[in-house]
């Protein structure tokens, strides 16, 4: 494959799913890579209202395994995500296993880049994290029993939030998730608002399309 981790910056979505080589197109996913950092979030087609996967922090890639870090989970269904990665063409196909009723099932998933690969911004503080990569931003904060989630997406030069939700408790909409000025003249160790809470700029790039 010969390549590194800063090719996979890009806001990534999935196309398809296979699991024991059937089709399962189960959610909205939306998968951002800055950098060493990513955010992921999951929406159910079938959405109920509850607590979604969404999960954030670092990467780390030694080919053909690429392995996301679960700094925040939603869920908390797993610490670390390791998949088998294959470029094919400008798509990416990801290989591996789930645990489907006890037993290690093989999936395959399809990724499509969804537009340019910059501007990028990550912003991080314990707890919180935020990925914006061109057109697409997305914001996890985890509290005291709590957690919330937003993805926005930018058209015409317009932000607009697409999902925003929280949980866990009576205040998990003051965990600090707000709407942040995501095309302000960052650099590297800027403090950004995000409601009560402060971020640190860690990943500041004009970026452009790949």
């Amino acid at each position: 494959m010969g390549v590194d981790l800063a090719w996979f910056s890009a806001p990534w979505r999935r196309r398809d799913l296979y699991v024991d080589g059937a089709p399962r197109d189960d959610a909205d996913v939306l998968w951002l890579q800055a950098g060493p950092w990513y955010a992921d979030l999951r929406i159910p087609h079938d959405d109920h209202g509850g607590p979604v996967e969404a999960f954030a922090g670092t990467a780390s890639w030694t080919e053909p395994r690429f392995t996301w870090h679960h700094d925040l989970d939603w869920i908390g269904s797993f610490p670390d995500d390791v998949g088998h990665l294959e470029v094919d063409g400008e798509d990416l196909i990801e290989r591996g296993t789930f645990v489907v009723d006890g037993r290690d099932a093989p999936y395959e998933e399809r990724w499509v880049r969804s537009g340019p690969a910059g501007p990028a911004l990550v912003a991080t503080a314990p707890g919180a994290m935020l990925v914006r990569v061109g057109d697409h931003a997305i914001v996890q904060v985890a509290g005291d029993g709590t957690f919330a989630a937003q993805r926005h997406e930018r058209s015409d030069g317009v932000w607009a939030t697409v999902f925003d939700r929280s949980a866990g408790g009576p205040d998990a909409g003051d965990q600090g998730v707000a709407v942040p000025d995501f095309d302000g003249a960052w650099v590297p160790g800027d403090e950004l608002a995000l409601g009560p809470l402060a971020l640190t700029v860690v990943l500041a790039e004009a970026g452009g399309a790949r």
